[in-house]
Formats: C-alpha cells, structure tokens, sequence
C-alpha cells in the first residue's frame, strides 16, 4: 500500500500500540518539505545539474559497471547505446540487488540484462518541486538532464537536499547535506565534486 501522506506527531504523542503502516519515501519528504517551504527556496534545478556524466555502454558486464563506479567515485551511471543514445540510468542499488543472486555470473551479464529500460528525464527548467514530484512518481533519486535529445548531466535527491540547505540556512537540513556530502562517493571530504 502507497500513501502519499505525510503525519508529523509531536513528541511523545503517538500511540505506539497502533501498528505503523509505513515510512514515506525521501523524495516525497523532500517534496513535502519544499511545498512547505517554498517562499524561501530558489525553484530551479540549474544550479544542480552535474555536468561530468558517467556513462556506461549497453552492452558492458555488471563487472565493467562496477569498475566504473569504483574508479569513478559515483552510484550511477546513464546508461547509452552504441550511437551514444541515452537509455536509461544503472546504479549501485542495481548491482547489489542482481547480484546478491547471481554473483558468479556478474562477469557474464550485460548492463542490457538489468537495466529498466524506460528514459525517465527531466528538462533544465523543471522546478525543483516538479522534480521531486516526477521522482517520487517514478521511484528514483536519480535523474538525467535532456534537452532536445542531448544529456546536459544529471541531478539527485542528493544535490536536492544540499541546495534546500544552503537556500534555507537551516541548521537541520545543513547537518542533513553534511552527511550527504560526507557520504557521497561523488564528493571528496571537503564537499567537492
């Protein structure tokens, strides 16, 4: 069962004998935390596009993949056929999830084999509330960036909660972005890409 609700009981209130019926997903709380506070956030996703793409073939082994996400620092890459087309998005969420099956085999299956083969993108002037909401429509924290058919980058929940952190000056959302930023296989310890 989905519900796209969001309850925020007061400390100390809720009934712990009635069962919980669920955790929202992170681009539906970072959602609902932009609709609440959208007076004070700059709505655009310019600023958030990472231009420095990682890509991947079709036909590459979960292996290669693996290779790259090791060598490049990064959970995702956009996937592109052999004339470069954009066709999809493969992470590290992927990988463990195929592969905790079929481990022996991973040198032998094709990215192909995987990959949800539907291009779920978004165009440079989406707002950041419109962003959020295709992700949690779409079930994904990870997002190309297209326009007219070429990948400009790509943005994440990441990069989103980051951006709400510095727009807010919030000392919450700024120890949230500090472990993202600590965290984050694309950043270094000092928060750089």
């Amino acid at each position: 069962m989905r519900t796209d609700r969001l309850f925020v009981a007061p400390s100390g209130s809720i009934d712990r004998s009635s069962p919980c019926i669920g955790l929202p997903s992170a681009p539906t709380l970072v959602g609902g935390l932009i609709v609440v506070l959208s007076d004070n956030v700059r709505m655009d996703i310019t600023d958030l596009i990472q231009e420095d793409i990682v890509t991947v073939n079709l036909d590459d082994s979960l292996i290669d993949v693996a290779e790259v996400f090791l060598e490049e620092r990064v959970g995702s890459a956009v996937v592109v056929d052999a004339s470069d087309e954009v066709i999809g998005i493969v992470t590290d969420r992927d990988l463990v999830i195929y592969g905790q099956n079929f481990i022996e085999e991973l040198d032998r299956t094709a990215v192909n084999e995987v990959l949800a083969m539907s291009v779920f993108s978004v165009e440079p002037t989406v707002s950041v509330l419109e962003l959020t909401e295709r992700m949690r429509e779409a079930g994904v924290r990870r997002v190309p960036v297209m326009e007219d058919g070429e990948l400009l980058g790509i943005v994440t929940l990441d990069d989103v909660i980051v951006h709400l952190a510095d727009e807010l000056e919030s000392p919450e959302l700024e120890n949230l972005a500090a472990v993202i930023e600590s965290e984050s296989p694309t950043r270094d310890a000092d928060g750089t890409e």
